[in-house]
């Protein structure tokens, strides 16, 4: 037994120290406040005796929409996030149980619980991508001219007659034109640009009866 509870120490102490490595970089993208964040919740979310499920609340519902319900806990409306949503807002402050997310300039900020989300992405900025656009409206404009003319066939023999060969290559040119214009204008409309925050693996020994097993759990 006394080999056990060391086996488990060791290796507690080894997750501390490699989630304590990481989180070092986590904490520069995660817990800065003001950073605007992407994140997906889980299907059930539980924040002090209130419990929100996809099908059904547990708790007194005081307003609720799309992403969220406020909910009185102990006395006070709380904004709490719906869970299976995906819900993007500006950090006001986090801590290690849960983020208040301000994704409204009117409302009162939305509380998520740390436990609760499933995915993680930070907000890089707004670019605009208009060589990306272009490349993209070539390839699909010259690709459907080039399957138009070959579906239409031969014409039939006479003046001002064309094969299909001669027809794909003037509709891949046509719409290939188009679709690089396109693609130009698209591309160069500002779209926010997300990146995927790292999560740390912890480790735990949770010993038992008879041996013991080894526990896993994957953070923000």
């Amino acid at each position: 037994m006394k080999r056990l509870r060391a086996l488990a120490g060791a290796v507690v102490l080894v997750g501390l120290a490699s989630a304590g490595q990481a989180s070092a970089g986590d904490s520069a993208e995660l817990a800065v406040d003001q950073s605007r964040v992407r994140l997906k919740t889980g299907p059930a979310i539980e924040v002090k005796g209130v419990r929100l499920e996809e099908s059904r609340t547990v708790g007194r519902v005081l307003q609720s929409d799309e992403k969220t319900e406020t909910i009185e806990i102990e006395g006070e409306a709380v904004r709490i996030a719906k869970p299976g949503i995906y819900l993007a807002g500006v950090v006001e402050s986090s801590d290690e149980e849960s983020l208040t997310l301000r994704i409204d300039a009117k409302e009162r900020p939305v509380l998520v619980p740390r436990d609760a989300i499933r995915s993680f992405d930070v907000s890089r900025g707004k670019h605009s991508h208009p060589f990306k656009g272009i490349a993209t409206g070539l390839v699909f404009g010259a690709a459907a001219g080039a399957a138009v003319g070959f579906l239409s066939g031969d014409d039939p023999r006479g003046f001002g007659s064309f094969n299909a060969r001669t027809k794909a290559a003037f509709w891949a040119t046509s719409l290939g034109a188009v679709g690089t214009m396109a693609g130009l204008v698209l591309g160069g409309i500002p779209s926010e640009s997300w990146e995927p925050a790292p999560r740390r693996l912890q480790l735990a020994v949770v010993p038992q009866r008879r041996g013991a097993r080894v526990a896993f759990s994957v953070a923000f």
